[in-house]
Parts: structure tokens; C-alpha cells; sequence
């Protein structure tokens, strides 16, 4: 019989804006192991209870069955067990659960004015040890769990790893985190500037202004001189008139500077406990807003152009 195994190790690349019902979800899917691993552990208890029982029975001073029993229950092997589970805030505070849940620091902490942005989550029992650390050196999710040959470890691996995947955030807010983003749009900018200087300024005298008139007046047989001169002038860039620059340019770049600096402003990691959760809802129109903002640059800048290809295959349509 085939047994495939996963290793039981992974980190995920944040900013992690995890909400209360992401935080309650994750609560349910420890809560689930947990009972499972609870009866594997009471189950093993009661055999090895029953073999010490057994085995003091053959000696010839034998203690009470109560005292074995205390002294196995006692043992250093079974008291390692618990579930554990501190938040860190922005101020170096921290925050402990007392049984290691999300939802009772949820509920306890509803009212205050609290934002946490990492967390500790570590899982005893027998030989399992698991820890879930949302950390915010690097946004990063750590997840690891131990020892990785077993279906009870695989079992909890695959679900937190699978909550995890559907909740992580895309390559391009991921980007946006380590500042990626905003360097690509300033590279951006600076090309689309370059572009569309030449298509929003209009020259008064300059010599491509004096060919575009040529060319709207029409040419005749006496403006050949004209035309040569100017042709020279162009490629020569030479330089005479005047350069006038159209409003739109400056509204774009405008806006493109607006963008640059929103990009600038980059999300961290936000637990939805105590403010939050607002936090987290005002980060989403945040993105929200950017994503308008662009779109609208991206119709300001390609409008023109797909207007005049229209213009130019429409005819041919008809």
C-alpha cells in the first residue's frame, strides 16, 4: 500500500489581512484536530496505565493501582500538552489566550482600541508539536508541524495549509508589500510621460507644426523647396517657434504622481481583533480606490488610440 506524505513545513509570503470569520475559521480546524488528537492521547495513556498495572502486579511489593495510575498521569510525557496562543501588538504589547483560542481574544477584546499584527500559535500533545507564527519581520506565515511521517500531523498540515492558500494575498499585493509595485509604476510613469509628450504638446512655428500645416493646406509643385527644408530641419532637430503644452498632459501627470504615492503607502499584516477589523475593511477600499484610480489612468491613456483605430476600420466596415 502507497502512503504519500507532504513535508509538514511551508511559509507563505504576506501582508496578511486576516478578519475575525478568517481567524474563528482557522479556531475550527485546531478545535477539530485537537478532539481527534485528545482521544489518541487518552487512549495511549490508558494502555500504557494498564501495562504498569500489569507489571506491578508481578512485584513483590506492590502499590496501590491509584498510585500507578497518578504516577503515569504525572509523567513529564503527558503533561506536555496545550495549546498556546500569544498576539503581539504594534506597541510591544502582548496578548495571551487562555485556552489558546482566537475567538475568546475576539470576544474579549471586541471594545478595545488594540490592533495586533503577528501571533504565536504552538500545539502540544505526546510527540506532536505544531506552531502557526504570523510573523512581521517578514510578513511571513510559518507554518511547521512535527513528526511529519504521521496521518494525524499530515491530517492537520493539509487543512491549515489549505486555510492559508485560500487567504493569501495576490503576487501583486504581495509586491505592493516589499515595494516592488511602486518602482514598477514609477518606471511606468516616467515611459508614459516620455510617449505621450510628443502627442500633447503642439508646436507654434516649430517646423513639425509649419509640415503638419503644409500637409492640411495641401502640397503644390512650388512648396518642394518648403518641403525639403523642412525635412532637413526635422531630422537636424532643429529648434525654432514655440512649444505649447495641452492641460491633459499635466492632469495625467497628475495623476500618475497621485498613484506613485498611494503606491508608496504599503499594507502590513492586520488581525480583525479589537479595531482591526475596521482597519482591515478601510485597507480594502483603499485597494479599492487604487484599482479605480488605475483603470482610469489605463482608459485616459488608451482611449485616444483605440478611438483612432476605430476610426480608421470603421469606414472599411461599412
Amino acid at each position: 500500500m502507497a502512503i504519500v506524505t507532504y513535508p509538514t513545513d511551508i511559509d507563505i509570503q504576506g501582508p496578511w489581512l486576516l478578519s475575525r470569520e478568517d481567524l474563528i475559521e482557522l479556531d475550527k480546524i485546531i478545535d477539530n484536530w485537537w478532539v481527534e488528537i485528545s482521544k489518541l492521547r487518552a487512549e495511549k495513556i490508558e494502555q500504557i496505565i494498564s501495562a504498569k498495572i500489569v507489571e506491578n502486579e508481578k512485584r513483590t511489593y506492590k502499590e496501590d493501582a491509584q498510585v500507578v495510575r497518578n504516577r503515569v498521569m504525572e509523567s513529564y510525557e503527558f503533561k506536555n500538552f496545550g495549546k498556546y496562543l500569544t498576539l503581539y501588538c504594534g506597541d510591544d504589547a502582548k496578548i495571551k489566550s487562555e485556552d489558546g483560542s482566537f475567538f475568546s481574544v475576539i470576544n474579549d477584546l471586541s471594545q478595545q482600541a488594540i490592533v495586533a499584527s503577528s501571533f504565536d500559535l504552538r500545539l502540544r500533545c505526546l510527540e506532536f508539536d505544531a506552531k502557526i507564527q504570523l510573523k512581521n519581520t517578514l510578513n511571513k506565515l510559518e507554518i511547521t508541524i512535527s513528526p511529519e511521517h504521521t496521518t494525524e500531523v499530515q491530517r492537520l498540515f493539509l487543512a491549515v495549509r489549505d486555510w492559508a492558500r485560500e487567504r493569501q494575498p495576490s503576487k501583486l499585493k504581495t509586491l505592493w508589500q516589499s515595494g516592488g509595485l511602486a518602482i514598477t509604476w514609477l518606471m511606468f510613469s516616467l515611459f508614459t510621460i516620455l510617449i505621450f509628450f510628443d502627442r500633447l504638446t503642439t508646436g507654434i512655428g516649430t517646423p513639425k507644426a509649419q509640415g503638419r500645416d503644409l500637409i492640411q493646406n495641401g502640397i503644390s509643385k512650388g512648396d518642394e523647396h518648403k518641403v525639403l527644408e523642412l525635412l532637413l530641419k526635422i531630422e537636424s532637430n532643429y529648434s525654432e517657434g514655440t512649444v505649447s503644452i495641452d492641460s491633459r498632459f499635466w492632469y495625467l501627470i497628475l495623476l500618475l504622481l497621485i498613484v506613485f504615492i498611494a503606491l508608496l503607502i504599503r499594507p502590513g499584516n492586520i488581525l480583525g481583533i479589537g479595531k482591526g477589523e475596521a482597519k482591515i475593511y478601510r485597507w480594502s477600499q483603499w485597494v479599492s480606490l487604487l484599482k479605480l484610480s488605475i483603470s482610469a489612468i489605463g482608459i485616459y491613456i488608451f482611449a485616444p488610440y483605440v478611438y483612432d483605430i476605430i476610426k480608421v476600420y470603421l469606414p472599411r466596415a461599412n
